[in-house]
């Protein structure tokens, strides 16, 4: 068996790249690593697995893969145990042959690319550290992937030093990063031996002595997370005051190194990290730990924040700022409260309103530094209305068997609910995705003589349950409370054990037996129930269904039922029989982003076509729910065979994406494309994944397009460029869009009592923020979050702004519950022309909302932090930095400034705005709807 001292060629020659793989007990997991190295495309390679003396079948599987790859696998195993990360590495480093070195954990795995990216970047820029993308996989449900720190990774890099770039302190990992070999020996740069958490003192090291460091921004390392895992990982086990202890012995050797080596600079950096990531991590679920621990961790907490300047403290944002603060005061009950509100968005503790300003406790006010941190006025937690109210809603006790009595409280920080107020509430089940709703109890709401409501609600054993969708077995406990005419959602929690091991009984039948509703704490605290059935003739049927899945029978009976509902059935029977009925005069077919919304252009055609008082038979298609959908037209599901059937026989087709493939368009029917934007993006024919992809893509796009017979434009630039990139031969119509009707001619009091409906802040400027997906996001198969600091924006921001977040379809942004009174998810409000009246400002990126806000000539901020990059995988069609209407910032800090002032600058880009929307709106009067009917419909209005 190779020893470390033995060498290791790839093919006769040395290896460019060693991957140094530890394991220790990970039989099972171990192989699928080592195959992500053995997989890689850069072939010049080895692998050095380092087993840490493991007690299962680890070695053997380890020696196997050696025998197996001799010239690219070596095996070596400690004599003992080390306890850690820091000897494995550090041995597989002193065996490494190649020029570089890589670490991977043996339940983790590199991307395919991985080392050849690294290598190639390394060699360009000459770096001693190369650090790419990881990405959190959620073992568990695959969909479920994190880019960590992405923000880090927004395009490529290279810096000569850490002090060009000291955010990198932030990502402490070790494994997503490329080492020269010769650097590490030069510097002495090894893992802590004894010691755990030890990437955070390595990366500090290598960080501060690579000269030059590169950044490449695509995915290297994927970090594999396991929900609910039988063996915590070393960082999970926060629940053995002795890791803490580890955790904060590696940041005192962190900060005396930084001393030492002259870089005392960038420990306000180092120390808002270990805020905003280390000591968040233990405060998360410090709630539920007993108090002997809370004691323990507050006192070495607070031991080590008094060596943290008060700079630092303030730089980590309000809440946070606030927390660390509370900790300093060893002030645990206040601890918890801050903490709730900063880490999960609810507020459990009280308000102190003092002089017009709100702060997290009464307490420390006398404190200057106190106050200030304290104080958070800013985020409007304090003038909220009670539909956006931050109440933590608590399950504090279930009692009782075949009848389960549930109890809880829920806090109203302000005290501003009244005895003699009308109170009602509903207790419901919810899925993880919001989709599925089950009202279950109707809760009795009481306000105790302390301020504080508490609620009770019986959950008896019934034979008929509510109708539940049968492949949802989890679902969230959630409640609407009722306060006059003003209602409040929130999820129910529980901090405490009051769920472990409880189960309800839901019916009982001589068949099914009896159902259980099984409750545990999720995510959040959440409290979750999840279904099951509990008796012997379900779980026989479940295993004779079990088998029954598994066979060719049930296959086959599958595929033949599934083909009956395919739309490779549907478009066979359209243009074999459908499309030969006759076609029924004056019928018209809407669609609105692929049946997704009553939005857009074609909402807009459509009332004014109803406007004009023509009365046609219209259908419009929809995906989920009919409702807000026009109630004087056919409405039918998307895709079903209702839907093929009123395409074939419809005179008219509108929409503004794209009818299915399989519907052709037949002779004498006239198609409205009215698009969603005007281009700055690539589009149709340009787009790299049309332009370079599959030729049958190609055709199926090019049929979709020669079905069109009219197309709605804004400009002449829109008309070229479109017929250019989709090589259409429709019929333009100069006429602007539909939807920006109501920018040019709306009426300032509608926009007000629209501004009260949605509860907006009268005393605060409205912003829109609505950004348009990444292609890049593709590759990652990750949904770009949202990319703004909302807890630094509200502390610089204050009382100026309102923030609407507005994210694209494709992508999904959060708003914390926490900073509702600053900003809001708007991503499922039907109509954007509505929002985009609502605004005093919008900030985008590179989206057709540019095109469309300009006609307000209002202030415009472009938030472009990563355009080069968009650039590079999308294209685009002019250069935004000279052409766009407004400033263009790639930092939050350019975000901050804007938002802190954004008239002065609207005021410096009039002229270019007016040439923008003469060059990209030419056509936009307002009466775009009108025109548009005539032309199309033949309807005079």
């Amino acid at each position: 068996m190779p020893t470390p001292s033995e060498s290791s060629t790839v093919g006769g020659l040395r290896p460019d790249v060693s991957v140094v793989v530890i394991a220790y007990n990970d039989a099972a997991r171990l192989p699928e690593a080592v195959a992500s190295v053995l997989d890689q495309t850069l072939r010049a390679l080895e692998v050095i697995v380092v087993d840490d003396a493991s007690t299962d079948g680890t070695w053997d599987v380890a020696q196997a893969l050696a025998e197996a790859h001799p010239d690219r696998v070596r095996a070596i195993r400690l004599p003992e145990n080390s306890g850690g990360c820091s000897r494995p590495r550090n041995t597989g480093i002193d065996a490494a042959q190649g020029d570089y070195v890589m670490f991977l954990d043996s339940d983790d795995s590199l991307e395919r690319h991985a080392a050849k990216n690294l290598l190639l970047t390394a060699e360009r820029t000459g770096a001693d550290l190369v650090s790419g993308l990881c990405v959190r996989v959620n073992v568990t449900n695959e969909n479920k992937r994190t880019r960590w720190y992405a923000r880090l990774y927004a395009e490529h890099a290279t810096y000569d030093s850490i002090r060009d770039a000291p955010e990198l302190l932030f990502d402490t990992l070790s494994t997503n990063k490329l080492y020269r070999r010769e650097f590490l020996d030069r510097n002495g740069i090894r893992f802590p031996d004894g010691l755990h958490y030890e990437d955070l003192l390595f990366s500090t090291e290598a960080y501060c002595t690579a000269q030059p460091i590169a950044i490449l921004p695509v995915e290297v390392y994927r970090w594999h997370v396991v929900e609910d895992a039988a063996t915590a990982s070393i960082s999970n086990r926060r629940n053995n005051i002795a890791n803490f202890r580890d955790r904060l012995q590696i940041h005192q050797r962190i900060d005396a190194y930084l001393v030492a080596r002259g870089f005392d600079d960038l420990r306000p950096i180092k120390d808002r990290k270990f805020i905003l990531q280390d000591l968040k991590l233990y405060l998360t679920d410090l709630a539920r730990r007993d108090a002997t621990y809370q004691e323990a961790w507050l006192n070495m907490a607070a031991d080590y924040l008094e060596t943290v300047s008060d700079e630092a403290v303030v730089s980590a944002g309000p809440l946070a700022a606030a927390t660390a603060y509370l900790v300093r005061r060893r002030d645990l009950d206040e601890t918890l409260h801050a903490a709730e509100l900063w880490i999960h968005g609810r507020l459990s503790g009280g308000l102190c309103l003092d002089s017009g300003r709100a702060y997290l406790t009464g307490r420390y006010l006398e404190d200057d530094l106190g106050r200030e941190l304290l104080d958070v006025t800013a985020l409007h937690l304090h003038d909220a209305p009670f539909s956006r109210r931050n109440m933590r809603n608590r399950l504090v006790s279930i009692a009782g068997d075949r009848t389960a009595e549930l109890r809880g409280e829920i806090n109203d920080p302000l005290r501003a609910i009244d005895a003699d107020d009308e109170l009602s509430a509903t207790l419901e089940l919810r899925t993880a995705d919001g989709r599925h709703r089950v009202d279950i109890a109707r809760p009795q709401v009481e306000l105790t003589a302390q301020g504080t409501l508490t609620w009770r609600a019986s959950l008896a054993a019934r034979r008929r349950p509510p109708r539940m969708p049968p492949n949802v077995k989890s679902w969230g406990l959630w409640m609407t409370l009722h306060h006059g005419d003003s209602v409040n959602v929130s999820q129910v929690i529980s901090t405490t054990d009051v769920t472990a091991g409880r189960r309800l009984p839901w019916k009982r039948s001589p068949w099914t037996g009896q159902s259980l509703l099984w409750v545990e704490r999720g995510p959040g605290d959440g409290v979750w129930l999840r279904v099951e059935r509990a008796s012997k003739a379900w779980r026989l049927a479940d295993r004779v269904w079990s088998r029954v899945r598994r066979s060719g029978v049930y296959g086959d009976l599958r595929r033949l039922f599934l083909s009956a509902r395919s739309r490779g059935l549907k478009s066979l029977v359209y243009r074999s029989v459908l499309v030969r009925l006759p076609v029924r005069r004056g019928t018209a077919v809407f669609e609105s982003q692929l049946g997704r919304v009553y939005a857009d252009n074609p909402k807009y055609v459509y009332r004014a076509l109803r406007s004009a008082g023509d009365n046609r038979r219209v259908v419009w298609s929809y995906t989920e729910s009919t409702s807000g959908w026009p109630q004087d037209a056919v409405l039918v599901k998307r895709a079903s065979w209702r839907y093929f059937y009123e395409l074939a026989r419809a005179e008219l087709w509108v929409d503004n994406q794209g009818f299915p493939p399989g519907a052709p368009k037949r002779r004498g029917t006239k198609y409205l494309q009215t698009w969603h934007g005007s281009p700055y993006k690539a589009m149709g024919f340009d787009q790299p994944q049309l332009q370079f992809g599959p030729a049958d893509k190609r055709a199926e796009f090019a049929a979709g397009v020669g079905r069109w017979t009219h197309f709605c434009v804004q400009s002449p630039f829109a008309d070229d460029t479109f017929r250019r990139a989709f090589r259409h031969s429709a019929k333009s119509l100069p006429s602007g869009y539909p939807r920006n009707d109501p920018l040019l001619r709306y009426d300032a009091a509608a926009v007000k009592d629209l501004r009260a409906q949605l509860e907006l802040p009268d005393d605060r400027q409205i912003v829109l923020y609505a950004p348009t997906f990444r292609d890049s996001d593709r590759v990652t198969r990750t949904r770009s979050g949202l990319r703004l600091n909302l807890a630094r924006l509200s502390e610089l921001v204050g009382d100026r702004c309102y923030l609407l977040v507005r994210a694209h379809y494709l992508d999904r942004g959060s708003v914390p519950t926490r900073y509702s009174s600053f900003a809001r998810d708007v991503s499922d409000y039907p109509d954007t022309t509505e929002l985009l009246l609502l605004a005093d400002g919008l900030i985008t990126d590179y989206s057709s909302v540019m095109f469309d806000y300009a006609l307000l000539r209002r202030p415009m901020l472009f938030y472009a932090y990563d355009l080069e990059l968009y650039n590079q995988t999308r294209g685009s069609y002019f250069d935004l930095e000279t052409e766009a209407p407004g400033p263009v910032v790639k930092t939050e800090d350019g975000v901050a400034e804007w938002l802190s002032d954004f008239r002065t600058p609207h005021l410096a880009y009039a002229e270019r705005l007016e040439r923008f929307v003469d060059k990209f709106c030419t056509y936009e009067t307002g009466h775009a709807s009108e025109d548009v009917v005539r032309e199309f419909f033949g309807v005079g209005t």
